[in-house]
């Protein structure tokens, strides 16, 4: 953590740099996948804080249990957006969902 700036908040490249919103994103997303206290975890696949993929998963199926459109598309995020099926995108999910709990059980 010697590249946050303690002053104004915000994560840089190196120390000294000034913080930027890139490079404060991917800290906090990798302190996430560490799993450090009090940062709340996040889905690997999407880059997005993992309860906020757990609600658009709840609207999705119950859209589809009551026969309605699922979220419009500009939900989607890019990763999904670059696969031809959701089948193709649901096995990728899955594979990475995997990769992370391997890397959590080597962790312990």
């Amino acid at each position: 953590l010697s590249c946050q700036d303690e002053d104004d908040g915000g994560i840089a490249d190196k120390p000294g740099d000034l913080p930027d919103v890139f490079h404060t994103f991917f800290g906090i997303a990798g302190l996430s996948l560490l799993g450090t206290d009090g940062v709340p975890p996040i889905d690997a696949a999407h880059a997005m804080p993992a309860s906020v993929m757990e609600q658009l998963r709840a609207e999705q199926a119950a859209a589809a249990s009551e026969g309605r459109p699922s979220p419009p598309p500009e939900f989607l995020t890019f990763v999904e957006s670059a696969f031809t099926s959701r089948a193709e995108y649901d096995r990728w999910a899955a594979e990475m969902e995997a990769g992370r709990e391997e890397a959590e059980g080597d962790r312990t």
